[in-house]
């Protein structure tokens, strides 16, 4: 962008009466992009309504929102909604001092957790002032937000939150106290799917819990199995061969490399491989093994 606008420019008293989550009366499990749209009906709302600092607040608040989530690469975990030529749409490095400061006080407007966890994700990544107490309450929204999801059987939208929860809360400094019940929530949900008879895939739960690795690598990598035998049995060798490499992974980044071959060789069962030769085990970025 050429230059840094300035998206509210009144003091912040004027919106002492605000409260967002009356205005946009969002489901929990609303994501991001849907959370932005509403903002924008709000900001022509009160816009044709003369009230000029609540549409103001409302315009950044869905520019903030609308940025969009890369959380598969946690160096970089936001990239611009849209891009043309010569512009792009905004980025948390675009966002001036004195709006980073308003936005920590939108936070005070609202409960909805996956609001905060935005809010709080950039002013972390802006490191301004109490940036590690920033990066441990984003972690903590993303863990609530990501439950509400999941109770929405949304899962890839659910893991996303969470692997991004997980990411934060391994920062050094912070309470290990979340990373801990995200990874109970993930750890439960793959327990959950991983019976015979459940119809929904856990892939994406899965893969967020591979960004950690601890006390649960062994029992994961059985329910991958499982879950191999399952999609396999189904006809689905696609997705068998996705859970038998991951656990595959997980047996040998704990050194069990007699597990781990044997995981492999049932990927090499796959009929629609001509050999494991023409279709090799190709590990993907976080689950390369290590020992």
């Amino acid at each position: 962008m050429d230059e840094i606008p300035t998206y509210f420019s009144h003091t912040f008293h004027l919106l002492d009466h605000l409260d967002i989550d009356v205005s946009l009366s969002a489901p929990k499990a609303l994501d991001c992009r849907g959370l932005s749209k509403l903002c924008r009906h709000q900001e022509a709302s009160f816009r044709s309504q003369s009230q000029i600092p609540e549409a103001d607040a409302f315009r950044f608040l869905a520019e903030v929102l609308q940025i969009g989530q890369n959380f598969e690469d946690s160096s970089r975990p936001f990239r611009p909604f849209l891009v043309d030529r010569h512009h792009r749409s905004l980025m948390p490095e675009d966002i001036s001092d004195g709006d980073l400061e308003f936005l920590r006080f939108l936070s005070s407007k609202t409960n909805n957790p996956l609001i905060k966890a935005r809010i709080h994700d950039i002013l972390w990544l802006r490191g301004k002032a109490n940036r590690y107490k920033d990066a441990q309450l984003a972690a903590q929204y993303y863990l609530e937000s990501g439950m509400h999801v999941a109770s929405e059987v949304l899962i890839r939208d659910a893991a996303h939150l969470f692997m991004r929860g997980i990411q934060l809360s391994r920062i050094k400094g912070i309470s290990r106290v979340v990373l801990d019940s995200i990874i109970e929530e993930l750890v439960n949900h793959i327990r959950n799917y991983s019976d015979l008879t459940a119809t929904e895939d856990p892939l994406p739960f899965v893969m967020a819990y591979m960004h950690w690795r601890g006390p649960f690598d062994d029992e994961i990598a059985k329910n991958c199995q499982t879950l191999g035998e399952r999609f396999a049995n189904n006809g689905r060798w696609d997705r068998s061969r996705d859970f038998w490499e991951i656990a595959s992974a997980l047996y040998y980044r704990n050194q069990q490399e007699e597990e781990a071959l044997q995981c492999i060789s049932k990927c090499c069962r796959d009929p629609t491989a001509a050999s494991a030769i023409e279709a090799p085990i190709v590990w993907p970025a976080p689950l390369l093994p290590k020992k």
